[in-house]
């Protein structure tokens, strides 16, 4: 039973990085996008 709510908070952990690096793949997406419409 702890070994699974070690896990599961492993995994939150991760998904929590991962929604972070998405974020900042967005934002990046975006910049770019802004930066290329300027050009």
């Amino acid at each position: 039973m702890a070994k699974q709510r070690t896990h599961k908070l492993l995994v939150s952990e991760n998904s929590i990085k991962d929604i972070r690096k998405l974020k900042r793949f967005m934002q990046d997406k975006d910049y770019f996008l802004a930066k290329k419409h300027l050009i």
